[in-house]
């Protein structure tokens, strides 16, 4: 039945679409933590003034897509006991970050899954970057996406 539900989810971004960029991640945040049974306390803060919704729809839908498997991330691997989403635009750029206070990432990783991967693919391929860092607190992760407004295509 969640295999379903994903499958259903992913097919489908409409509530990107009908109630834009920052409801949608809260949405999906919200779910996968509550699918999980998992105890984790969430805040997103939107400091983008809407600009995430005025951009090309497939910019938009890469960059949820981004949020949404580093959120699976954090849910699945990170052990986290809070995850903050940031959504922030400053002169020139957008940035999305989504940040644990879990174990983080081993400097070597054994097994290398294609999540991190896939966000960093296609940061690269809407011309953002993508960065890794010690999340909140100096644990766990921080994934990082900005995105230069000068590329971005802003939808008309």
């Amino acid at each position: 039945m969640q295999d379903l539900r994903q499958i259903i989810e992913q097919a489908k971004p409409s509530l990107l679409q009908l109630f834009g960029f920052a409801h949608a991640v809260e949405h999906h945040l919200d779910r996968a933590i509550r699918d999980s049974g998992q105890s984790i306390d969430w805040t997103l803060n939107d400091d983008s003034t809407g600009a995430f919704d005025m951009l090309e729809p497939t910019v938009s839908i890469a960059l949820y897509r981004i949020a949404q498997e580093a959120i699976n991330n954090a849910v699945s691997h990170a052990e986290a006991r809070r995850i903050s989403v940031q959504l922030a635009a400053t002169p020139g750029q957008i940035s999305l970050a989504v940040s644990d206070d879990g174990r983080g990432i081993a400097k070597k990783r054994t097994r290398i899954g294609s999540g991190i991967d896939n966000m960093k693919t296609r940061a690269r391929l809407i011309s953002a970057r993508c960065t890794l860092a010690a999340g909140i607190g100096g644990a766990g992760t921080s994934v990082g996406i900005v995105l230069p407004l000068a590329i971005a295509q802003v939808a008309e």
